[in-house]
């Protein structure tokens, strides 16, 4: 509805939500009414855009209130953070084994200050809006996982039952290899190395398989097989990985 001021506003309330998601415990009463204040803060932003009087105010307090809209349209919490800060969280993550994605250098990449000073401030929305960003990729990545595997193992399972003893079929073998590739170009675009180291091995195993003879791929058929059905969980775990380091950036944004 082209409200910038309000879009930042909601959004500055995502990383606490990501903070108290990754507690797995009901939040403390601070974290309770910084949220309401955000809330309120929205509330009183949209009355003021449609000309009513903020909530609870009235007369003078109205106008006053209503004079400053701009300064109540913009984020709560801090307005920049430092890249010194979140090589803090970093280094908190990595020495807690939480730190497996790199998603603070990520961040500071993209956020296109990746070579200045440690003093250098990003501005909050902008940390806000680019985790946001690779949460979205991170959930298109696991449907997209959850939708090609079923589709890999079966066409597998297809493939051994076909092969035999000989080199399999043209036909079966291709729309598999096209697939595997699909899967490793989709596992580049949001840097999933496992998956990706994965999907080129498995890209290399099925061209040995169509091109140099069965005698070289005999007694590997079930273990590769074996190894597809983990990719999903492997996924899983990554995204997983990711909420956990985006909701230690996002802490540290809203603190």
């Amino acid at each position: 509805v082209e409200l910038p001021e309000v879009e930042q506003m909601a959004y500055g309330i995502l990383p606490i939500l990501d903070s108290i998601r990754s507690q797995g415990t009901p939040p403390p009463a601070e974290q309770c009414v910084t949220i309401q204040k955000h809330f309120d803060q929205i509330g009183d932003a949209i009355r003021q855009l449609s000309g009513s009087a903020p909530l609870g105010t009235t007369g003078h307090d109205a106008q006053t209130q209503a004079a400053g809209a701009g300064r109540s349209a913009s984020p709560a919490g801090p307005q920049q953070i430092s890249i010194d800060a979140l090589k803090q969280v970093e280094q908190h993550l990595v020495q807690s084994n939480q730190a497996a994605r790199n998603l603070v250098a990520l961040v500071i990449q993209k956020a296109g200050v990746n070579n200045a000073k440690g003093s250098a401030k990003i501005s909050g929305s902008d940390i806000t809006r680019i985790l946001r960003e690779l949460e979205g990729m991170d959930e298109q990545f696991l449907a997209d996982v959850q939708r090609r595997m079923p589709q890999i193992t079966e066409a597998f399972a297809k493939l051994k039952t076909e092969r035999g003893g000989g080199t399999p079929a043209k036909t079966t073998l291709d729309p598999l290899i096209k697939s595997v590739q699909e899967l490793q170009e989709a596992a580049r675009r949001v840097n999933a190395t496992n998956v990706l180291q994965f999907s080129r091995g498995l890209h290399s195993f099925l061209t040995v398989l169509g091109s140099q003879g069965p005698s070289l791929v005999n007694g590997r058929l079930q273990a590769v097989e074996f190894r597809l059905g983990a990719v999903v969980p492997m996924v899983q775990q990554w995204v997983e990985m990711g909420r956990i380091e985006r909701a230690a950036i996002g802490k540290a944004l809203s603190s």
